[in-house]
């Protein structure tokens, strides 16, 4: 039957019929118990006797239900018309589908990549549930209008191990997009959504389908036999002849020989994405510029990368205070770790005029290090050494390799470089050694790599108590504990200030102790002022650190400082263009600043070049904030599963669920909160966040606790004020003016 407007499903109340697809006819509604908008999708009638076409149906709704990721639509209930059909309401996405954006045209390189990566996005999480989709096509991509792709139609999705529901020779999809394993109809796996997504991604390029003809015969045979045209002349150039490469690979006839995985896939596009990073990159034709990657570990044991990394670091370090050189900071540069690409093309990703590569092999107390400087415009070496040496010269090989760089781009720089000696020189190697592991595990920042930066920082300290940068290392750390409330605050306070304090007495020029004194004062002493002298000093004494202006415009966003953050974030973005944490704290000065959908977009790019914890704490507030319920708690529960339920974490998915009208879930936040609580330290705060919706008043309560236990996140309740409604309360005022908090500005569109 046909549903008029005006009929109801349920609590739904339908609009109007907006399409059909092979396995239901789709209407536009409203959900009137939860006032929100929903799509619903009906078992056409002549189908309903078909019990296989029912179970298959119900498949459906249990297959994309159970998968909660941004780029895979939202499902929310199930249910039966009044003549027994069966529907489900599923969300509703204000833009169109990418068959309606292909019938414009063919697509720009970037923006197809982009669109192909969120597809591989969640095909990897449909994937790693056992489930393929089956029918990845043009028309089952939804476009939102804020650029978020959703897959929609999980109709024939086919769960592994239910092999009953269809028979072996019935090929079921859309037989352009159809691998050779699917049109023969065989069963089926993963790797026939890749072929399907590798179709997609050469139509969006070229405008065309590879396989195609009057008849599906023909097309069979293409898809089996004939190999598809060379894409369009718009995928020339670097960029195009990388993700051609791509296309190609995607559409091997041989299952095997396609990407293993939805991720592997995934990992080529992010590749090839990178290269679109060059506009924003510095300009290689502003003058020299240079990249330095992580060393290859070529020892026996392969249990040197912490020492690779650290010798491109100091490197970089030394040549970042050469003036008229720029230097790619650490993160863009050590993104393309491992990587086996052409350097000329990580070059131009990057916008630099010259890569360094190296490796190093370490033999007993025998030390190698190999390095090459390589001229991104032809390939060609620039300059190479090898230097066999004691590994205590690996102060004097760094200093050498410098200066040699420096002296081959000499003729390029602007008036007598003069290359710095190396700072980070312990007496002790060993202490050196444990100071590199620790910032290896700093810069990770996996589950529990914080706590093993802590120790080596500790270990380092204990070999060279005079260890400046050690102590500093240490003070981060400590100050991090305290943001996220590892620890107490209080506790990591007193942790982190003696460190700091030490740093300074044994080096008061030392930018990274600047940088430490600025993350304590600020995140966990609430010392405004202070935090803002330490943070520009620290910027005055390494103007080529782009962390500290990222913490500097994080401390001024919550100020209410907007322009003068985003002028810090842009400066840190500059330096390194491709980090995803200069990404997520941009992505917060853009939520303060009131500009959701650039910080939506901004996140949702950090969260695909590195899916850390930092990233998706914006990306899910930003969308709870833009009232983008499905896909903040689809991006709070990553969270919260990454993070290893940190209970700051859990804090912010229970006001997610709570701003989504399902307090019910909320409500189990402050459970889990309260039980864990009786075990463990749980900060004031994320009940706060967690009860916000549930019990407003035991939510004040827990704010006030928060508080006196000088919770660290406390620090954005001026520059949230209207975001979260206890934030509001008269007593929630209060401690905003004991923080001193109360008169910031707060810029909205």
């Amino acid at each position: 039957m046909s549903l008029e407007p005006g009929a109801r499903l349920g609590s739904c109340e339908i609009h109007a019929r907006i399409g059909a697809g092979g396995m239901g006819e789709i209407y536009k509604a409203t959900d009137t118990r939860l006032n929100r908008q929903v799509a619903i999708k009906v078992l056409p009638a002549e189908m309903c006797c078909d019990e296989t076409a029912k179970a298959r149906f119900l498949q459906e709704a249990r297959a994309a239900s159970a998968l909660d990721h941004p780029n895979i639509c939202t499902i929310y209930e199930i249910g039966d018309t009044p003549d027994r059909q069966l529907y489900l309401a599923m969300a509703y996405y204000d833009g169109e589908t990418l068959k309606e954006k292909l019938a414009r045209g063919p697509l720009g390189v970037e923006e197809a990549i982009d669109i192909a990566s969120q597809v591989a996005q969640g095909l990897t999480k449909a994937h790693a549930a056992g489930i393929v989709h089956r029918d990845i096509k043009p028309a089952n991509l939804m476009i939102a209008a804020d650029g978020l792709v959703k897959i929609l139609d999980f109709g024939i999705a086919k769960l592994a191990g239910q092999n009953d529901l269809t028979q072996t020779g019935t090929a079921l999809g859309t037989p352009t997009y159809m691998s050779p394993e699917q049109v023969r109809g065989r069963d089926v796996d993963h790797h026939a959504d890749l072929w399907a997504l590798g179709v997609v991604l050469y139509e969006m390029l070229s405008g065309q389908q590879p396989f195609s003809g009057d008849q599906s015969a023909s097309i069979i045979y293409s898809i089996l036999e004939a190999k598809p045209a060379a894409l369009a002349s718009t995928t020339t150039g670097p960029l195009g002849t990388s993700v051609t490469r791509v296309v190609e690979r995607a559409l091997k006839k041989a299952p095997n020989d396609r990407y293993a995985s939805a991720k592997l896939l995934l990992d080529a596009l992010k590749e090839v994405a990178q290269a679109s990073d060059a506009a924003s990159a510095p300009s290689a034709a502003a003058g020299p510029s240079i990249a330095v990657l992580p060393f290859s570990d070529m020892s026996a044991q392969k249990d040197q990368d912490y020492f690779c990394e650290g010798i491109a670091e100091e490197i970089l370090n030394a040549l970042a205070k050469v003036d008229g050189l720029h230097v790619v900071a650490r993160a863009s540069a050590f993104h393309f770790k491992g990587k086996t690409g052409d350097i000329r093309q990580i070059g131009d990703a990057l916008g630099v005029t010259s890569v360094l590569e190296g490796s190093v092999r370490t033999a007993g107390n025998r030390l190698r290090v190999t390095a090459q400087l390589i001229n991104v415009a032809d390939g060609y070496h620039l300059w190479s050494d090898r230097y066999d040496r004691q590994l205590d010269d690996v102060f004097a090989i760094q200093d050498e390799i410098s200066e040699s760089i420096v002296e081959t781009l000499r003729e390029k720089l602007v008036g007598t470089p003069v290359i710095a000696r190396t700072e980070r020189r312990p007496d002790n190697l060993d202490a050196y050694h444990l100071y590199l592991k620790g910032r290896q595990q700093w810069f990770a920042r996996e589950e529990g790599g914080l706590d093993e930066a802590r120790r080596y920082f500790e270990q380092a300290i204990e070999l060279a108590p005079d260890y400046a940068e050690a102590y500093a290392g240490l003070a981060q750390t400590y100050a991090v504990f305290g943001l996220y409330d590892i620890l107490p605050s209080k506790v990591a306070l007193g942790k982190a200030k003696p460190a700091v304090e030490r740093a300074l007495s044994l080096n008061s020029s030392l930018a990274q102790a600047y940088a430490a004194l600025g993350l304590v004062r600020f995140w966990l002493e609430w010392d405004w002022p202070g935090a803002q002298y330490a943070f520009q000093e620290a910027r005055e004494l390494d103007p080529n650190d782009p962390i500290i202006p990222t913490h500097q415009g994080f401390l001024l966003a919550n100020l209410g400082r907007v322009e003068e953050a985003m002028a810090a974030l842009a400066e840190a973005t500059r330096l390194d263009p491709l980090s995803s944490y200069v990404r997520a704290i941009t992505g917060y000065g853009l939520i303060v600043a009131g500009r959701y959908p650039e910080a939506i977009e901004i996140c949702q790019q950090a969260v695909v070049r590195d899916e850390n914890s930092s990233a998706l704490f914006v990306l899910s507030l930003v969308h709870s904030i833009a009232d983008r319920h499905a896909d903040a708690i689809a991006t709070g529960e990553r969270l919260v599963t990454k993070s290893g339920r940190l209970p700051i974490n859990l804090g912010l998915l229970g006001s997610i669920y709570g701003r989504a009208g399902r307090t019910g879930d909320a409500a189990a936040v402050v459970r889990e909160l309260d039980d864990r609580a009786a075990r463990e330290y749980v900060p004031a705060l994320a009940k706060a966040w967690a009860g916000e919706f549930v019990d407003a008043e035991t939510a004040i309560a827990h704010l006030e606790q928060a508080y006196d236990e000088r919770n660290a996140f406390l620090f954005s309740l001026g520059s949230n004020i209207d975001f979260n409604p206890i934030f509001t309360h008269p007593r929630a005022l209060a401690i905003l003016k004991k923080m001193k908090l109360d008169k910031l500005p707060r810029p909205r569109m």
